[in-house]
């Protein structure tokens, strides 16, 4: 029994090394999309677009924390469209690692984390397509609305197990998950999308 707990707690910690790394990986796409998007702006108006980028990380880490996360991957209560929160998982995630009852080597920040990066990096992806358009007070707005209630309410309808069209959904929640990602479970609606599109 002692190995199969080590093993087990083998593959927690290569799980957190895992989505901290690639999580690092995808917060480094906030630089590239600075830099593409001050190479874009007019030079007046760099500062602005690198204050733009950085805001989307700042606030969209509080957000995320806050609220996305919670409508993002809530629990197993929830319905297609957006997760509850409730359950064991706090909007703000939890505080269970504090209990010695906690044993998830930090694998559930580490997922957040991960999260998170996405959600930030989505967000910025809009900054450039509004540069030198929209006021930053605007875009302040926009990017709180964004990280926590635009974003994870898709996330949650597509990545989430509950989710309206999670390939992950069992088709007992909500609703049938999107049928080309499940050919094999619901052939007859794959043939029907392959043979109406073409």
């Amino acid at each position: 029994m002692a190995l199969a707990d080590d093993v087990a707690s083998l593959a927690a910690k290569g799980d957190t090394f895992f989505l901290v790394w690639a999580g690092c990986l995808v917060f480094f796409m906030q630089c590239g999309f600075a830099m593409l998007e001050a190479g874009t702006v007019r030079a007046k108006n760099t500062k602005n677009i690198l204050i733009k980028n950085l805001l989307d990380a700042c606030i969209g880490g509080i957000m995320w924390y806050l609220v996305g996360f919670g409508i993002a991957f809530g629990d197993d209560t929830d319905n297609g469209f957006l997760g509850s929160g409730t359950g064991g998982k706090a909007y703000a995630i939890h505080i269970e690692d504090w209990r010695s009852s906690y044993t998830a080597e930090g694998t559930d920040w580490a997922f957040w984390f991960f999260q998170f990066t996405f959600a930030a990096a989505t967000a910025t992806i809009i900054s450039g397509g509004v540069a030198e358009r929209c006021t930053l007070t605007g875009y302040v707005i926009y990017s709180i609305a964004f990280t926590s209630f635009i974003y994870p309410v898709v996330v949650h309808m597509v990545w989430d197990s509950e989710g309206y069209f999670s390939a992950f959904n069992s088709g007992t929640g909500a609703a049938a998950p999107v049928p080309e990602l499940n050919a094999e479970k619901y052939p007859s609606e794959s043939q029907t999308i392959c043979t109406t599109t073409g």
